[in-house]
């Protein structure tokens, strides 16, 4: 069962705050809508990844994999954690 529907609230712009949200949300592969109930909510929507972004990150999760030691691996792990999270994750922001 889907949840009930609740009426939309409206929220008054200025022509110009409108194109300039409507591009922000287009670069974040975004609706408006959806754009500004992330930023309601406290998440700060990225613009997505480059495609390239995917193909490094499968190399090198095959290099971890062919790691010659433990402390290879380890490094390897938080090079791939850190790029999951700068390009992946999505973030709420801090208050």
């Amino acid at each position: 069962m889907t949840p009930k529907r609740v009426p939309p609230i409206r929220i008054p712009l200025s022509k110009q705050e409108k194109e300039d949200l409507l591009k922000i949300a287009t670069r974040c592969g975004l609706s408006l809508t959806d754009y500004v109930k992330q930023r309601a909510l406290g998440y700060a929507p990225k613009e997505p990844p480059p495609k390239d972004l995917f193909r490094v990150l499968e190399e090198v999760d095959q290099l971890r994999d062919r790691a010659v030691s433990d402390e290879t691996d380890e490094a390897i792990l938080s090079v791939l954690r850190e790029l999951r999270e700068r390009f992946l994750t999505r973030e709420k922001e801090s208050s």
